[in-house]
């Protein structure tokens, strides 16, 4: 089944663990890519060629061996979590698929956002 936006939320997290160690995954890089072409209003794509274009991303297979290499758990109901476990075996195994993170994980930007507002007070 297609759910767009559980996709994006769901990669979202995945990328906010690696934020935190500093490295982007380019992986989460080419499925953006390919989630801005199918979202594209200005050419609308059937869910089965939304799905095609995601199964030829997936079927590279570079991408099968770092994808294939990266391992998440899913904590199930009620509180849907992802976890990769192997965040540093990955990047060691796969350099060349990571870059330096030169932003505010999401994490550290709400902490730093608590940490102001405890200072109006």
């Amino acid at each position: 089944m297609w759910d767009q936006e559980s996709m994006e939320i769901s990669l979202q997290d995945l990328a906010s663990q690696f934020e935190k160690k500093r490295v982007n995954f380019l992986l989460f890089s080419k499925i953006n890519d390919v989630l801005d072409l199918i979202s594209n209003p200005q050419e609308p794509m059937t869910t089965n060629e939304k799905i095609q274009h995601f199964q030829e991303l997936l079927y590279d297979k570079d991408i099968q061996n770092v994808a294939g290499f990266v391992k998440v758990e899913n904590s199930g109901s009620p509180d849907y979590t992802l976890t990769v476990l192997n965040i540093e075996e990955a990047i060691a195994k796969f350099p060349m698929w990571f870059t330096e993170f030169k932003g505010m994980a999401w994490d550290d930007f709400v902490t730093h956002l608590g940490d102001q507002i405890s200072d109006d007070k």
